[in-house]
């Protein structure tokens, strides 16, 4: 019963640290589009591109670091026994 405890508690506080780095992060980019520079030519349409062109980074690299994060429990053997 203690363990189960522990494990609520832990996936709570993991819980927790997400939502407040997703907040960070709203909070972040919003002041980084919103202190921007215009550009000359282009003016406030080119401000997107400070969102859009990291999103569509995490976008691409978010499968492989998934890849990677569960690699190695692909080929564990779960019947072996460590002597």
């Amino acid at each position: 019963m203690l363990s189960t405890m522990s494990s609520a508690r832990k996936s709570n506080t993991a819980f927790v640290v997400g939502l407040l780095l997703v907040l960070h992060g709203f909070f972040v980019v919003t002041l980084l589009v919103a202190n921007a520079p215009l550009e000359k030519t282009m003016g406030i349409v080119q401000k997107i591109f400070y969102f859009h062109v990291p999103c569509a980074w995490l976008l691409m690299l978010s499968p492989s670091c998934a890849r990677l994060a569960v690699w190695p429990t692909c080929f564990a053997d779960q019947n072996a026994v460590i002597v």
